[in-house]
């Protein structure tokens, strides 16, 4: 290494330690710019759906609409006309008017996208099939089964909804993250504040349905906690279909009861135009929104963009685009119903939410109102990153590139049943309907589903779920512009509902919660019970040790270990100068943790955890992989049908699938390793 620095190259030099080998790290030069794009023909695309309603689902046809528009593709918009009396409609913009109800002019169209609720199946015959729709309870309902085999690509907001799809046994080719943005000419810092009362020196900001599944129960409960009537501290609510689609669902008597003992809430529910929503935004200081289930948590991102703190529930799609720098994340763990059915919808599996920490955001709440300064410098961190890489134009190109790759693929066959086929091996989708033969952890000690996995099957005995009786409050729903959509809801009035994980049986536990401070990050649940390491010594079979690398991968590790709990009989983790409570959830999971000192040279970290393996097979994974429920069954065959007499099967090759980043860049691709 010291010959070869002397020479002077301007590569680093990387030393791969324990050899007498050294290599140049290759870098591309500084002034390297990408190629110019390449405008292509534009595209015949059918967008269907609500482009005149208030609710997230217009909001995202109507930016989506006028994107593609701007792009000079051909778009045909299908929609219902005007909304029925009573319900009030968006003010129609004149180039997506024009296209109301007709077809693409060019021809029949190429692809034809779904984006309503509730979704039907009612398709153009030629065209290429695409189902976009955000659903929150984690799985899928039973009766979409039939649509989702007839569509080529399922489109999802986030990968949480992502991941719906591919529990219920979606191929991973043909579901794509289409992450949602906003505008940032309309939602940034710089906005006229919308004139609010005064009298509060600090407000929170609720915005959407005050409904159970968005948390309303939760704020109201810390709020009233953390401060008194006297402090000064308000509370904004900006309610939505409060006469119409949540009529007789929202929180409105609990929050009247609430200013009638005081407390400075300032309660909204009319219909606010796009510049009001903006500035009432930048007239408060800090959002809250501690839901239990969304696709994509729109209010959440627009108050990034217009620079506000944000406290969030850290689970589900709000992970996609925020993060401790950027946003105050509250821990949760999941919470299972108690039977395998949302409203009136039958579920593949047990449905759940998450429980946000109560006491967490009680702590926040304080944090927040006490350092508004250090509060309001992440919010201008998360404005730059929102405006930077989730705006409409973002999400725009997201469709594009799938519009294009659907649309190479050619017409559907005429008058056949072209079944849409899984791009890598040619198998066609079957959904996973028994959903308990792929349980995260079994046998003695095991809770049932591990952070993303699967629902267990019936556990006798664990009093409390949320059954029928508990269930009556949910109906359809659409949420209005700000908010989310698509999805049943639980009725927030219900006392028995106040606290969704004092009555439903939860899949682990959280540990205590750390005194939050400063801006150190609340902790993140560790969620399922893991049964402890069989024995390395006296089995017949051959032992298998999983081993990892990792760094500062709390995130992702609970679902990583989670997706293959019980499954080897060892963990062997080697960490490469974690900072965050990454080694703690690893032993959580039964790991051995082993501290290694990174020497930019991830072969050599990787033979550190393959010497401290002592199974008779290794077995690696990243931090950020997940073996899907279908795959895990067909590996735990394999490991079951090892053998330590016959070590003639030397290694065996693993097909990995990598999904692109959840603002489009990369791309679906598919690689062997030798796992």
């Amino acid at each position: 290494r010291q010959a070869v620095e002397a020479i002077g190259f301007a590569e680093p030099v990387v030393h791969v330690e324990g050899t007498e080998v050294a290599f140049l790290r290759k870098q591309a030069p500084e002034d390297a710019t990408d190629p110019a794009p390449v405008h292509e023909d534009p595209l015949r695309v059918t967008w269907d759906g609500d482009f005149r309603g208030l609710h997230s689902l217009g909001l995202v046809n109507r930016a989506i609409g006028l994107e593609l528009l701007a792009r000079g593709h051909d778009l045909g918009l299908a929609d219902d006309g005007p909304s029925p009396a009573g319900d009030a409609d968006a003010p129609p913009d004149p180039q997506l008017a024009d296209r109301l109800g007709r077809n693409p002019i060019g021809g029949p169209a190429q692809v034809h996208v779904m984006h309503r609720w509730p979704p039907r199946a009612e398709f153009q015959p030629h065209a290429r099939r695409v189902l976009m729709q955000p659903w929150e309870y984690g799985s899928l309902p039973r009766s979409w089964l039939p649509l989702l085999a007839a569509v080529d690509e399922v489109w999802a907001y986030s990968r949480s909804v992502r991941d719906a799809y591919l529990r219920a046994g979606m191929p991973h080719g043909r579901v794509h993250v289409i992450p949602l943005g906003v505008d940032p000419q309309a939602f940034h810092p710089g906005i006229e504040p919308l004139p609010l009362p005064p009298g509060p020196r600090f407000r929170f900001l609720f915005v959407g349905g005050t409904i159970f599944r968005k948390g309303i129960d939760v704020l109201l409960d810390a709020y009233s906690r953390a401060f008194g009537p006297g402090d000064g501290i308000g509370l904004v609510i900006k309610d939505m279909g409060v006469g119409t689609f949540y009529q007789g669902q929202t929180a409105g008597d609990r929050i009247a009861a609430l200013r009638e003992q005081g407390y400075p809430i300032e309660y909204l529910s009319r219909d606010l135009s796009g510049p009001e929503l903006a500035g009432l935004y930048t007239a408060c200081d800090c959002l809250v929104h501690p839901f239990r289930g969304e696709g994509f948590a729109l209010p959440v991102a627009e108050a990034m963009a217009c620079g506000l703190p944000v406290i969030a529930t850290g689970a589900g799609p709000v992970t996609d685009y925020a993060d401790h720098d950027t946003a105050f994340l509250l821990p949760a763990r999941s919470c299972e119903f108690a039977e395998n059915r949302v409203g009136d919808l039958e579920t593949l599996a047990r449905p759940w939410l998450h429980e946000p920490d109560r006491d967490a955001l009680v702590d926040l709440l304080r944090l927040v109102a006490a350092d508004p300064q250090a509060a309001r410098r992440k919010g201008i961190a998360a404005s730059a990153h929102i405006r930077g890489r989730f705006t409409w134009s973002h999400t725009a190109d997201a469709v594009e590139r799938r519009l294009r790759a659907l649309a190479g693929q050619g017409p559907r066959m005429v008058g056949g049943v072209s079944q849409p086929r899984d791009g890598r091996e040619g198998r066609q989708y079957e959904p996973q309907i028994n959903t308990d033969e792929h349980r995260s952890g079994e046998g003695e000690g095991s809770e049932g589903r591990n952070g993303d996995g699967d629902g267990d099957g019936e556990r006798e005995g664990k009093e409390g779920r949320v059954g029928a009786a508990g269930m009556q409050g949910l109906v359809s729903e659409l949420e209005p512009a700000g908010g989310e959509s698509g999805s049943p809801n639980l009725n927030s009035e219900s006392e028995s509902e106040s606290n969704l994980c004092s009555s439903v049986s939860i899949c682990g536990s959280i540990p205590p919660p750390v005194p939050i401070r400063g801006s150190i990050p609340p902790p993140v649940p560790i969620c399922g019970s893991i049964p402890p390491p069989v024995p390395i010594c006296g089995v017949k079979r051959a032992s298998v040790s999983l081993t990892m690398i990792v760094r500062d991968e709390e995130e992702n590790l609970p679902t990583c270990l989670g997706s293959v709990a019980g499954l080897f009989d060892e963990i062997v983790v080697v960490d490469t100068g974690s900072r965050d409570r990454t080694a703690e959830i690893a032993r959580g999971f039964g790991a051995r943790v082993f501290d290694f000192v990174w020497v930019d040279d991830f072969a050599a970290a990787r033979n550190a955890a393959l010497a401290r393996a002592r199974g008779d097979y290794a077995f690696w994974l990243d931090a950020d992989d997940v073996v899907e429920p279908d795959e895990r069954a067909r590996l735990e065959r394999l490991l079951k049908a090892l053998s330590k007499d016959e070590p003639e099967q030397a290694a065996y090759v693993v097909r990995c699938a990598c999904d692109p980043e959840p603002d489009g860049r990369g791309g679906n691709t598919v690689v062997d390793h030798i796992r």
